[in-house]
């Protein structure tokens, strides 16, 4: 372990893996013959893992014109590990954003729960497309996607409807 006035501590993650969560470091120095001590700095480890990233709902997510999408992308990570969840999308991309995204930590037992909600109002057709959630931590990134299908009027007028069926010498009449 070592310390730059102009850097701070410098720990390699191998020296501090099998001690206590937090520790506490401090400088010495001689000068003149003298021995300084500065403050105490305590250490706390975080983690960096991610064990497992879902996104939600899974498969392709069909929508009508107008409705609203909602997305949920849930990270497992090493217990107090720091994450980031960022989204990409089609409009978002274009530089138009018109959602709302919630963020959401729960420490388990064994892990903790990092999770981003996104809603898309009133979606249209140009909110189809490739939707990405993705997790960044200090030591690994993972990405989940989905895709967004948005049908328009025309499509919700395909409905057909039978009012009755004669089948007369195996043939259906209608």
């Amino acid at each position: 372990m070592t310390w730059d006035s102009q850097r701070g501590w410098s720990v390699p993650r191998g020296a501090v893996d099998s001690l206590p969560l937090v520790i506490s470091l401090y400088c010495t120095a001689t000068l003149g013959g003298a021995e300084f001590q500065s403050t105490n700095y305590l250490l706390h480890m975080t983690g960096s893992q991610i064990y497992e990233v879902k996104l939600f709902p899974e498969g392709p997510v069909q929508l009508m014109v107008g409705e609203a999408l909602t997305l949920n992308c849930t990270a497992l990570v090493e217990f107090d590990a720091g994450v980031d969840i960022r989204w990409s999308y089609p409009r978002k991309q274009v530089g138009e954003r018109r959602e709302d995204a919630k963020p959401h930590r729960q420490a388990l037992s064994h892990a903790t729960e990092a999770a981003s909600v996104l809603t898309v109002h009133g979606v249209n057709v140009t909110d189809a497309g490739r939707y990405s959630c993705n997790v960044t931590s200090t030591g690994a990134t993972r990405a989940q996607h989905t895709q967004v299908l948005v049908y328009g009027e025309l499509h919700a007028k395909h409905d057909i409807t039978y009012k009755s069926i004669i089948i007369y010498n195996n043939r259906f009449i209608i």
